[in-house]
C-alpha cells in the first residue's frame, strides 16, 4: 500500500462558473451520557462514504485520534481549536468557544467537507445556536440550517424530562426534546418496552412532530438524521401529514399524571381561511415580545406554520424564541391539493395555553 492510500481526498473541485451549494450544518444534542459521543465516534471512524466535518467539545480519551492523517492547530482570539482530518474522508475538531466563529474558521477549508455536525455540551440549549445559523445573514451564503438531532438515554431520559430547575422552570433536556427535528432514543436495550412507551410519550407531550429513531449504541443510518431540510420551504408539502398524523396520535395517548412533564407542551392547530402577513405578525409578535417580558414562566420556543394567503399562494413562517421568519412557497398542484385552502400551525412552547393560542391565531384567519 503506497502513503498515498492513507491521504485525506478532496471533493472534486467545483468548475469556475458552476454556483457553489451551500453546506447543510445539524446541530447535535442531549444531556449528558445520552450517547452523543459515541454517535460522534461512529461518524469519525466507520467507511460511511461522506464527508463531514464535526466541531467537537473535545476529543477526550479513546476518540479517533489515532485514525488522524493530519492535525492543524489555529490561535486565533479566544478561540483555539485542533483540527484532525481523518482517513475515512472526515474532519473534525475541538474548540473552547461554539458559535458562529467556529463555523467561520470551518468555512475557509470549504470543498474538503460537505457537510457539518456540531456538537453541544450535555448541558447547553441548542436555541441560541439555532436563531444564529437560521437567520445570520454572514453566514447565509455559505451553509444551510438543516435541522436539530437531540440523542436521549432511554433509561434516564424520563427522569431528565421531569427534573426542573432551581426556579421551578423546565429542565435544559426539555429544552433539547423541545427543538428537535430528530430524537435518537439511545441504549433502547436497557429498559423494557413499557419504560419506553413511557418515555417516548413524555416526549410527545413537549415536541409532537419530531421523528423518533431507537437505537443501541448510537447506530444510526446516517440517512436518517442528516439532510432534513428542517428549516427549508419544501417542509410546506410535509407538515399536512405531520399535523394529522400527531393530531390522531395525541387523541390516541393517555400519559399517566405522574409522567407529565406539564411545562414544556406541543400544540397543532388547522384553521380553513386565508390570512396575510401582518395579521399573523399581530399575533404573534404580543405573544413573543410583549407576553415573553411581562410573563418570565411563558416561552414560545419553535414556531411552524403553512399559511395561506389567497390566490393559490401559500408562505411558510417559521420562529425560535423571539426570530420568526417568512418564506413564500413555490407548490405543485399536488401540494396545493393537499393543503386544501388552510393555515396550519404547529407550537412548542413553556406555559402555553392551548385555548389562548387558538384565539389569537384562528384571529388572524380570514374565512
Amino acid at each position: 500500500m503506497s502513503e498515498s492510500d492513507d491521504e485525506v481526498p478532496d471533493l472534486v473541485e467545483v468548475a469556475r462558473g458552476t454556483e457553489e451549494k451551500r453546506v447543510p450544518i445539524t446541530i447535535l444534542t442531549g444531556y449528558l451520557g445520552a450517547g452523543k459521543t459515541t454517535l460522534l465516534k461512529y461518524i469519525l471512524t466507520e467507511n460511511h462514504g461522506k464527508k463531514i466535518a464535526v466541531i467537537m467539545n473535545e476529543f477526550g480519551d479513546g476518540s479517533a485520534l489515532e485514525d488522524r492523517s493530519i492535525s492543524v492547530s489555529d490561535r486565533g482570539g479566544d478561540m483555539y481549536m485542533d483540527w484532525l482530518e481523518l482517513r475515512n474522508g472526515c474532519m473534525c475538531c475541538t474548540l473552547k468557544s461554539v458559535g458562529v466563529q467556529a463555523i467561520e474558521s470551518l468555512m475557509q477549508r470549504k470543498g474538503r467537507f460537505d457537510y457539518i455536525l456540531l456538537e453541544t455540551t450535555g448541558l447547553a440549549d441548542p436555541g441560541p445556536l439555532v436563531s444564529s445559523f437560521w437567520l445570520d445573514p454572514g453566514l447565509m451564503s455559505d451553509i444551510d440550517l438543516d435541522g436539530v438531532v437531540t440523542v436521549v438515554d432511554a433509561k434516564y431520559g424520563l427522569q431528565q424530562l421531569l427534573t426542573v430547575d432551581a426556579d421551578g422552570s423546565p429542565s435544559e433536556a426539555c429544552r433539547q426534546i423541545a427543538l428537535a427535528d430528530v430524537i435518537i432514543v439511545n441504549k433502547v436495550d436497557l429498559v423494557s418496552v413499557e419504560e419506553l412507551e413511557a418515555l417516548e410519550m413524555a416526549m410527545r407531550e413537549i415536541n409532537n412532530f419530531s421523528k423518533i429513531i431507537r437505537t443501541q449504541n448510537s447506530r444510526v443510518d446516517l440517512d436518517t438524521v442528516l439532510n432534513l431540510n428542517s428549516y427549508a420551504v419544501d417542509l410546506a408539502q410535509r407538515l399536512p401529514n405531520i399535523v394529522e398524523q400527531r393530531m390522531q396520535t395525541l387523541k390516541n395517548s393517555s400519559l399517566p399524571a405522574e409522567h407529565q412533564t406539564k411545562r414544556i407542551a406541543s400544540f397543532t392547530f388547522e384553521f380553513p381561511g386565508t390570512t396575510t402577513r401582518e395579521a399573523v405578525e399581530k399575533a404573534l409578535i404580543p405573544l413573543i415580545w410583549e407576553d415573553e417580558k411581562d410573563n418570565k414562566d411563558l416561552h414560545v420556543l419553535r414556531m411552524k406554520a403553512v399559511l395561506c394567503m389567497g390566490n393559490g399562494t401559500y408562505e411558510l413562517m417559521q420562529s425560535v424564541n423571539e426570530i420568526f421568519d417568512f418564506a413564500p412557497l413555490h407548490l405543485s398542484p399536488k401540494d396545493l391539493e393537499g393543503l386544501n385552502g388552510h393555515c396550519r400551525f404547529i407550537i412548542i412552547g413553556k406555559n402555553l395555553d392551548a385555548e389562548d393560542l387558538k384565539r389569537r391565531f384562528s384571529s388572524a384567519i380570514a374565512c
